[in-house]
């Protein structure tokens, strides 16, 4: 068991935020999937859930696989879909 010598909760919660919303702007279809299995389950953020219901992702074991997952997510849409943000499409060709 790692222990934590940060015990920044608040952070967490807006990393965890912020890879959701990223992650979610794939157009890679098997990366978005891969993230709704290993990552953050679809339907678990919302603009209105509060930072209590995201507790388990902020556990140290469970925050470090959706890391890893997010890197994955983020490498697979690079090599193939890239992202798209408020009309803008990363991929150019």
């Amino acid at each position: 068991m790692m222990y934590r010598t940060i015990n920044n909760d608040s952070e967490r919660y807006a990393i965890i935020r912020a890879m959701d919303m990223l992650a979610r702007q794939t157009n890679n279809e098997t990366a978005l999937e891969m993230w709704f299995e290993k990552g953050i389950s679809d339907g678990d953020i919302d603009l209105e859930t509060p930072d209590e219901m995201l507790a388990d992702y902020i556990d140290d074991d469970k925050f470090r696989d959706v890391l890893d997952t997010f890197l994955c997510v983020m490498s697979e849409s690079y090599k193939q879909g890239g992202l798209s943000v408020d009309g803008v499409n990363s991929e150019l060709g």
